[in-house]
């Protein structure tokens, strides 16, 4: 089994994943990564803080600026990510569907 930290270190290079998905525009994976890491950290019951560390205090939406943003996962990215999804109707359905294939044909 993983311990805390180990889990808190692969978290962080999903983080860095994500950002490198985003920056070259592949919003769908991008996605796929920062799904996955909420699971594990839903899954793992993490700390506030760890939450914090990783996804920032979205407590404070409607006082929310995005010079305010903190987080690993920055919430201005995550919802230009998410809204390019929704609007090339990339359903959660179809994201699975394009990893399977990914997948699929890469061996």
């Amino acid at each position: 089994m993983l311990e805390h930290g180990q889990v808190m270190e692969g978290l962080r290079e999903k983080a860095k994943k994500f950002k490198k998905a985003y920056d070259a525009k592949d919003y769908l994976s991008a996605m796929w990564i920062y799904n996955e890491a909420l699971n594990i950290a839903v899954f793992m019951e993490l700390s506030e803080e760890d939450k914090q560390e990783l996804f920032g205090d979205r407590q404070n939406v409607d006082e929310w600026k995005e010079e305010d943003e903190k987080g690993l996962f920055k919430e201005s990215m995550v919802e230009r990510a998410r809204l390019w999804c929704i609007r090339n109707n990339k359903t959660r359905q179809e994201v699975v569907d394009t990893r399977y294939t990914r997948i699929s044909a890469k061996k």
